[in-house]
């Protein structure tokens, strides 16, 4: 085990009940049967002692006095926080500079930096001449997405991705639409799907709770929550409660649409809940939906899968890769309250179709071999070529 990686993340779980990068997480803790990790992130503004376990060391670096440090580490990342309070556009330079002064200390201790997110992609980039590292570029969610809508994002893509050894997506649509985007990129484009962890098990039949439709994620524009509260107002089944899982800047005019709708006594908010935690709110779903507008490859809809829980989600590149319509899930178009509403009438409707197709999307996942383990496999050879080609290892 004497590859040493460093790995750049603008989000990762420092607390118990963090969720923000939990992905991220996941895949160090299995990459350390293989490697030598440290994760460089920002710090958070909770007083409470990091502790990344036995075998990952956390390097977060403070950019601010504590109470301060929110641009990362929020629900929905850096953007999301910005767009809530425009003021913390005023910590950017101080984070870049703290983000680029710990990356160069800590290089000089590792043979391959793991950049997650074209962002951290490009400051690894710019450092490249002082820690001459070789950098695998892991693209995720929006990377791609966005950069064909903003200048800036494409310019950090183009960049990020220019000066990586290696390009990992996460999703085969992804990869194609990076290769259009940039096809001098396609040589080092790898694909490595993420994972899914063994605590996602079959809900186990129960009387005594009302049929829930439950959301897991963030709550900020792109996941499209306020589509899903809106079909479910319009729902034919007024028993039925819609619990939110996760937290962020929309939660407050979430709740305000849930009572001009005059559904807020349906409602369940439970904000931010540990990682740990997302498995027993599956468990305890009749129906998961995920109405995002556009996604890398969703985790929690493998999570769902993986959990037996019946699956509603828009049809977006990174749901299409992962699931089969009208095999494994019912599929929507984004943002299309009415499709919703229909769609969700036909699950709820349905209870022993919404089994079938739940008990198939669980058995691809199984056939699929989707596990944080295979990702690892994956992931150490390409960090093992990219120090070995570039005479570091």
């Amino acid at each position: 085990m004497g590859l040493r990686v460093l790995v750049l993340t603008t989000s990762y779980p420092l607390r118990a009940t963090s969720s923000s990068g939990v992905f991220v997480r996941r895949l160090v803790e299995a990459l350390t049967a293989h490697a030598q990790m440290q994760v460089l992130c920002p710090a958070d503004a909770s007083a409470e002692p990091v502790d990344g376990g036995a075998r990952v060391i956390l390097l977060p670096f403070r950019y601010a006095p504590r109470r301060w440090q929110r641009l990362a580490q929020e629900p929905g990342g850096v953007l999301p926080a910005i767009r809530a309070r425009p003021a913390l556009l005023l910590l950017l330079p101080w984070f870049l500079l703290a983000f680029s002064w710990r990356l160069v200390r800590a290089a000089r201790r590792v043979d391959v930096i793991h950049a997650n997110w074209a962002i951290t992609g490009a400051l690894a980039a710019l450092l490249r001449p002082l820690h001459r590292r070789p950098v695998v570029l892991t693209l995720r969610g929006d990377d791609v997405t966005v950069a064909r809508r903003s200048g800036i994002h494409r310019h950090l893509l183009h960049y990020s991705v220019a000066h990586a050894h290696t390009v990992v997506c996460v999703a085969e649509s992804m990869a194609r639409n990076l290769e259009a985007e940039v096809p001098a990129s396609a040589p080092k484009v790898r694909v490595v799907l993420n994972g899914v962890g063994g605590e996602f098990r079959p809900p186990v039949a129960a009387s005594g709770f009302p049929a829930r439709i439950v959301f897991v994620g963030s709550l900020i524009p792109r996941k499209g929550a306020d589509v899903l509260l809106r079909a479910f107002a319009r729902m034919q089944d007024s028993a039925v409660v819609l619990r939110f899982v996760g937290d962020g800047p929309e939660r407050a005019s979430l709740q305000s649409l849930g009572r001009s709708l005059a559904v807020d006594d349906r409602l369940e908010f439970c904000g931010q809940v540990a990682p740990e935690q997302v498995a027993d709110h599956l468990a305890a779903s009749t129906l998961f939906v995920l109405p995002s507008y556009s996604e890398g490859r969703p985790n929690v809809l493998l999570e769902a899968m993986a959990g037996g829980v019946p699956v509603v989600a828009s049809r977006i590149d990174g749901v299409v890769d992962t699931v089969r319509e009208g095999e494994h899930a019912w599929l929507f178009d984004a943002g299309d309250v009415d499709a919703l509403t229909v769609v969700l009438n036909d699950a709820m409707a349905r209870p022993e179709e919404r089994q079938r197709r739940a008990l198939a999307a669980r058995r691809h996942v199984e056939i699929s071999g989707w596990s944080w383990e295979a990702a690892a496999r994956r992931y150490a050879d390409i960090f093992a070529a990219a120090a070995s080609r570039s005479g570091v290892a």
